[in-house]
């Protein structure tokens, strides 16, 4: 039995149920991970959390540990668009020019910081765990949000697993000037599972003689050995039958 990692989708509201939460909200809010092409920028969308469901590699016949997932990162900037002031000045011949901020209120998400939070309610075990930073400079308008695809890898996180492991997630911006901050924080919490190869095995399809494969288990055949003498590459074959040439004759 092997400690196995994946992700299913779950609401982003704090409740007795639920164990994802999100920080009150403020101008530019991280409102969570999104899984699979769900995301709407500005919409209501689903954070993933880290409750796990079996997983079984068919191509090397035993349970692994999955360790990252491809998912948005959604940023909402609630600042407003409308400029709140304009710049007017005269000339000699009596013309105004009046112009308006371009790309008011606009931010640039520039990476999304990763941290151990707590093992089990634990702080002290996340000591020496190093933040895991993801870069990016995604322009994001204001009253507009982002919907950005990045793959996340918790294997850093996946080694501290008792019951749960909670990690925070952060995405840091700037505007068109020099202003900088930080969103709210993203707890996500990564629940250990087991897998049973035993119920997990009888999904994947035995293979046909000539087919790579790693364990005999995998063959018809019941055997798995190098294509050829000297050979790197292991497929499947079936015991030679009694009088048969191996070349195909008799």
């Amino acid at each position: 039995m092997k400690k196995i990692l994946s992700f299913i989708a779950m609401t982003s509201l704090c409740g007795a149920a639920l164990v994802g939460c999100v920080d009150d909200n403020q101008s530019v809010l991280l409102k969570g991970l999104v899984a699979g092409d769900s995301c709407n920028a500005t919409g209501d969308n689903t954070m993933l959390s880290g409750i796990a469901t079996p997983a079984f590699d068919c191509e090397l016949w035993q349970c692994v540990d999955t360790t990252s997932i491809l998912a948005y990162v959604n940023v909402v900037n609630n600042n407003v668009s409308d400029t709140v002031w304009s710049s007017s000045g005269g000339s000699s011949s009596g013309s105004t020019l009046d112009y308006d901020i371009p790309n008011y209120n606009m931010i640039y998400v520039d990476k999304v910081t990763v941290k151990c939070l707590d093992v089990d309610g634990d702080k002290s075990k996340c000591d020496g765990v190093s933040d895991v930073i993801y870069k990016m400079n995604v322009p994001t308008t204001a009253g507009g949000g982002m919907c950005h695809q990045t793959m996340f890898d918790f294997s850093s996180f996946v080694a501290l697993l008792g019951n749960t492991v909670n990690i925070e997630i952060v995405a840091h911006y700037h505007d068109t000037g020099n202003i900088k901050g930080d969103t709210n924080a993203v707890v996500i919490p990564i629940v250990k599972a087991e897998c049973s190869e035993e119920t997990a095995s009888r999904t994947c399809e035995l293979k046909a003689d000539g087919d790579l494969c790693v364990n005999p288990n995998q063959c018809k055949g019941g055997i798995c050995e190098p294509e050829d003498e000297g050979s790197t590459r292991n497929v499947c074959k079936s015991p030679q039958k009694e009088n048969e040439n191996p070349n195909g004759g008799k």
